[in-house]
């Protein structure tokens, strides 16, 4: 059995912080049709404000992240 080995980039781009592109392309990965989160919320509905609320919405990912 033959086991993969991480490439040298791999393990610091592990290490980058996350921006608000990330926040953003890990939205709207999700399937519109899972579950609602803890807030009533589904993917779909940030993808549909994502434009009014979305920077906002990503910043508090980010701060969640950063501070926990």
């Amino acid at each position: 059995m033959q086991t993969q080995v991480l490439t040298i980039v791999q393990p610091l781009e592990i290490l980058k912080p996350f921006n608000v592109e990330d926040v953003r392309k890990a939205m709207f990965s999700i399937d519109v049709y899972k579950n609602l989160g803890p807030d009533g919320y589904g993917s779909g509905f940030y993808r549909e404000t994502w434009d009014i609320a979305g920077c906002d919405f990503a910043e508090a990912v980010l701060e969640f992240f950063q501070n926990g």
